[in-house]
């Protein structure tokens, strides 16, 4: 008999990444609406697999589906997941780390081109009719080739390494910040330097946010932190939204405290009508791109992660081998 769960994301996503279920595994596939709707479809479910930027899972959530053995994520994110509650109920939570990294990290390096190129305001010009304008506006003192500037990267995990493997190629001055910090071999390899917090965002021309939403990272980059960048520089978000301090960016492309900024996450998602920003004026927000949560979702990346979250469910359940990248453990047998 085969085993049954939930899959907090539709069937589609599976078919359309041409990945196949696999026989031993019995799957309901919805987009949910509420918890309370996941706890009702999922009473008799042994395992959820879920996106990282689904329902919260919470004290209630586990309570609710008392035949849980595993919470599978898709995605490298687990700020929707209390590990302690998880924990209390004897649930080993697992998620996806460095599946995406490649789409990420690519995505990283086309925001990054379309604010040094001031591509958003070409559009827009030429789609107005300015064409001559837009040749005598956007001033090649202000347009950047790739290479040559400084590339802070705040958060040099997976994401974050493959970030300096594409810099490198590039030709930037690549230096980073973690509060765990590489090896010097790996620091050679990768032709990185390490910086101080403080220091990575003076010195950088960009920076790329790379860093798991959590209590010491919630709000890491606020007005201070803004000021403390350079007046031509950009920042790139494509971790969670509530690193950055939305306000405080706004305030910062609006007193031309840096030059641009791309953000593909928000602090609430969707963001509402009346999210910041979307009330930017027409010119600052063109040095704005904004995007839905979509860095690490190409084809080939989710081939990579539903394939992965579909085997390590199956291994673990049926076959009772380790659960692979562990990140809430229960009281399970794990590896890393």
């Amino acid at each position: 008999m085969a085993i049954h769960g939930i899959c907090l994301r539709p069937a589609r996503d599976f078919e359309n990444a041409g990945v196949k279920i696999p026989e031993s595994l019995s799957i309901d596939f919805f987009v949910p609406e509420s918890k309370q709707q996941v706890i009702s479809a999922g009473r008799q479910a042994e395992f959820v697999i879920s996106p990282s930027h689904s329902i919260t899972m919470d004290e209630d959530f586990f309570a609710g589906l008392p035949n849980l053995k595993i919470v599978q994520l898709t995605g490298a994110g687990y700020d929707r997941v209390d590990l302690k509650a998880a924990a209390r109920h004897d649930v080993p939570v697992a998620h996806g780390p460095g599946q995406n990294s490649r789409s990420v990290a690519q995505y990283v390096f086309i925001k990054i081109g379309m604010l040094s190129r001031r591509v958003l305001e070409a559009d827009r010009m030429v789609k107005e009719n300015k064409f001559s304008e837009a040749r005598r506006n956007l001033s090649t003192l202000t347009l950047h080739e790739f290479g040559g500037q400084n590339l802070g990267i705040i958060g040099i995990g997976r994401i974050g390494q493959e970030v300096a493997e594409i810099a490198k190629f590039f030709g930037y001055n690549i230096g980073y910040y973690d509060i765990q910090r590489l090896n010097p071999d790996r620091e050679i390899e990768l032709g990185v330097r390490y910086y101080p917090f403080e220091s990575i965002l003076g010195w950088a021309d960009i920076i790329s946010l790379h860093v798991p939403l959590t209590k010491a990272t919630r709000g890491l980059i606020g007005a201070n932190e803004l000021q403390a960048m350079k007046p031509g520089a950009i920042i790139i978000n494509i971790a969670r939204g509530g690193i950055v301090d939305e306000e405080a960016l706004c305030r910062a492309l609006e007193n031309e405290t840096i030059r641009g900024a791309a953000m593909d996450v928000f602090s609430i998602e969707p963001p509402p009508a009346s999210h910041p920003y979307l009330k930017l004026d027409r010119k600052i927000s063109d040095r704005l791109l904004l995007s839905p949560h979509m860095g690490g979702r190409t084809q080939e990346a989710n081939r990579r992660m539903f394939s992965f979250a579909l085997e390590n469910v199956r291994a673990f359940l049926a076959d009772g081998k380790p659960l692979q990248c562990v990140i809430g453990t229960g009281n399970t047998t794990q590896e890393d």
